[in-house]
């Protein structure tokens, strides 16, 4: 599971917790933008921080987005088990999961969202 954004830890957390009741391992990994990563820390979440803002400006923002799909990717290749899912509201995480040609599930939360990655 990836949390791009502080709104989405109050939707996306409780449902990595579900999972993990219901008997599912599950790796969080978290942008620190924003208070992201103070909310995981304040729940008590265990989770990875990779990546961060990436500034203003569109360029900044592909750059920025490009970069963390590819340090995401490296991530899960690190992990001693494949995914077999990604559950995210990130384009980062859409994007790795397309690369490593794992099923994603996305939840987009704002009605404006450019939609063309996912």
């Amino acid at each position: 599971m990836d949390i791009d954004n502080p709104p989405q830890t109050r939707y996306l957390l409780p449902l990595a917790r579900r999972f993990e009741e219901a008997g599912h391992d599950i790796a969080i990994t978290a942008r620190g933008y924003g208070d992201t990563l103070a909310i995981l820390d304040g729940e008590g979440a265990v989770f990875e921080a990779i990546g961060s803002s990436f500034g203003r400006g569109l360029p900044r923002k592909l750059i920025g987005l490009a970069a963390r799909a590819r340090q995401l990717s490296d991530f899960v290749r690190r992990q001693p088990d494949r995914p077999s899912l990604v559950l995210t509201g990130s384009r980062s995480a859409t994007l790795a999961a397309r690369r490593l040609r794992i099923p994603s599930f996305v939840i987009v939360d704002y009605e404006y969202a450019d939609l063309l990655i996912f």
